[in-house]
């Protein structure tokens, strides 16, 4: 009986360590080469795959000279844009509601006054 409950005991903590892990997940962000349009890539196996993606989205419309605006592992990404779609905000932080927020103060220091979440997305 002893050895029943050793291996039992041994069983139920692996399945929990196992269902603890989370796939792990990462997002880019690139903009255009003016800063006029954001691209981004989420949920993807690595960081340099999700900038892959993005790098890949920017460049197909604008034939190149994009910029990196952040890669990241962890966390929650945002982007805010106005009315208009020539002004945004984005912003990365840990949590989604600090991640929007932060995103739409970025865009209203554009100017811009009709700044809304589009979206919001954590790994």
């Amino acid at each position: 009986m002893g050895k029943y409950r050793a291996f039992l005991a041994i069983s139920i903590a692996a399945a929990m360590a196992a269902g603890s892990i989370e796939a792990m997940a990462s997002g880019a962000v690139v903009s255009a080469p003016d800063k006029s349009v954001l691209f981004w890539s989420v949920h993807k196996p690595s960081g340099r795959y999700a900038l892959h993606r993005a790098m890949e989205d920017c460049n197909a419309r604008f034939g190149g000279g994009c910029f990196v605006e952040k890669v990241y592992d962890y966390g929650c990404i945002a982007v805010a844009r106005s009315n208009s779609h020539r002004r945004w905000g984005y912003a990365w932080r840990e949590t989604p509601n600090a991640a929007s927020e932060a995103a739409m103060e970025r865009c209203d220091e554009t100017g811009s006054h009709s700044c809304s979440v589009q979206t919001t997305t954590c790994e």
